[in-house]
């Protein structure tokens, strides 16, 4: 991404020169058709010569300095990004000259894998969840109905206990009524 910016750039500096050089071709191409149809020793014909002769250097300083320096910052550029590229990857079984069917076959790694991260770690997740508004408050409310629920079975518990006495007593007194009546 680093040099993609400046690359692209490039790229469009190199079409835009190539789209002139086209522009002079078609100009050059024009002007020795017209000059085919008149006369090789009129003036007119000289000043066409002279104009495509101006065309062809004007298109030959464009292919040698302008192409040549584009090409020459773009080849700076590649070596830049491979020089960033072989210090992080490993390349296996890239080997200088080999075929096309062959480039399939070339692996990338890295030369220092970055370390794995464990997604979820259980124990903040836990934190983070419990320190939720909403969760601390459905807790107190649980805690609150917990402890009703507490005091209800309390109450249960002693009603049975009383309940059981009462039943005792009544058993007793029955057990006593029956003894006497018996008597």
């Amino acid at each position: 991404l680093e040099y993609a910016e400046r690359t692209k750039f490039m790229l469009r500096e190199l079409v835009s020169v190539l789209h002139m050089d086209s522009q002079f071709n078609k100009e050059k191409t024009g002007l020795e058709l017209a000059r085919a149809g008149t006369d090789p020793e009129s003036d007119e014909s000289v000043e066409m010569l002279q104009a495509i002769t101006a065309l062809k250097k004007k298109q030959q300083f464009l292919r040698e300095e302008t192409t040549q320096k584009i090409r020459y910052d773009f080849e700076q550029i590649l070596s830049e990004e491979d020089k960033v590229m072989l210090a992080t990857v490993l390349f296996k079984n890239d080997e200088q000259g080999i075929t096309r069917e062959m480039l399939p076959g070339i692996k990338v790694m890295l030369k220092a894998p970055r370390p794995k991260k464990k997604h979820l770690i259980m124990f903040e997740w836990i934190d983070l969840y419990r320190s939720q508004p909403w969760l601390a408050k459905q807790e107190a409310e649980e805690q609150r109905n917990q402890m009703s629920r507490d005091e209800q079975q309390k109450e249960i518990e002693k009603n049975e206990t009383i309940l059981a006495r009462q039943n005792e007593d009544l058993q007793a007194a029955r057990d006593a009524e029956k003894r006497a009546l018996d008597d």
